[in-house]
Formats: C-alpha cells, structure tokens, sequence
C-alpha cells in the first residue's frame, strides 16, 4: 500500500512538473508574440517598464528596456509579428553580436547582392532582436554594409534578447 502510494505522489509531482514547463514556455510565446502590440500602445519609457513587468519568469530586464530569455527561433517570431523579409546582420566588425533588421532596400554594388536594412519598429519604440550567435549554414550570397545578410526565412537563428528603445 505503501508503495502504491509513493508511485501516486511521485507520479503527481512529475505531471505537475511537466504542466508547469509547459505552461511557462506557452506564455513566454504568448508574451513574445504579443510585444508588438504592448510596445506601440506605451507612449513614455515608464508605461513601457510597467507593461514590461508583466514578462514571465524567463524573461529576465536587464539595463533600460532589454529583455533576455531561453533562444525562440527567429522564423517563428517574425511570423508571430508578421514581417517578411527580415535578416540577421553583425553588429560589430568582428561579428559576434548579431541583430534582426527588416529590409530596407537594394544598393547598387557591382562586385554583388547588397541591401539596406532597418530597425524593426513598432508604434514609437525600435526592437532589436539579439541573436544568439551567427546564423547556421554557409555564407549568404547578400551582405548589408560590411555584414554577411542571412534571410530569416532560408537560414536558422535563435532570438535570445530584445533591445526596446524610443
């Protein structure tokens, strides 16, 4: 008997354990998911720390109104926001800090494919994306200013933080 009920507490805990992972990774999505619209309904940097302090546990601010959290695929995310035509670029000549930018448009370069990119922008505020490194795969065939330019929807990339500024 004591047995039988050592299994059942165990068993508890597990699925309780399981429901509350879930649940977590659900609102993380959710909270991502609906950013856009949180961040261009704030008008002042202090509306939009209060509505940030409604993030989950694994979001966690760090200096102004920068976000981290566990790695969300890019493509994922720029579906959830609806943009098309995103692309991951170095923020730094030795490209180790790398961004999601919207494109902008084509500049002419005769040596090949170069393109502006933009902030992404929602209401008042830019977002900055933060990869979590260098997109997977080979070399893309674009570059915008001195960076490769990886086109989110051909190449894989983990969004770990969000850089909010006005």
């Amino acid at each position: 008997m004591k047995a039988i009920a050592a299994l059942l507490i165990a068993a508890t805990g597990l699925l309780c354990t399981g429901y509350g992972k879930a649940s977590a990774t659900t609102d993380l999505d959710s909270f991502l998911t609906n950013l856009p619209s949180t961040v261009s309904a704030e008008g002042s940097p202090d509306q939009l720390r209060a509505a940030l302090s409604t993030a989950p546990p694994e979001v966690s601010q760090g200096p102004g109104n920068t976000l981290r959290f566990p790695g969300r695929d890019a493509q994922w995310l720029m579906t959830a926001w609806h943009l098309d035509r995103v692309y991951a670029v170095a923020t730094d000549p030795h490209q180790e800090s790398w961004q999601l930018a919207r494109y902008g448009q084509d500049v002419a370069d005769p040596n090949g494919t170069r393109i502006a990119v933009v902030p992404i922008v929602f209401g008042n505020w830019t977002i900055r994306p933060r990869l979590a490194g260098r997109p997977a795969g080979p070399l893309p065939n674009v570059v915008a200013g001195a960076s490769p330019a990886y086109d989110v929807s051909a190449y894989a990339a983990q969004v770990v933080g969000i850089d909010i500024d006005m």
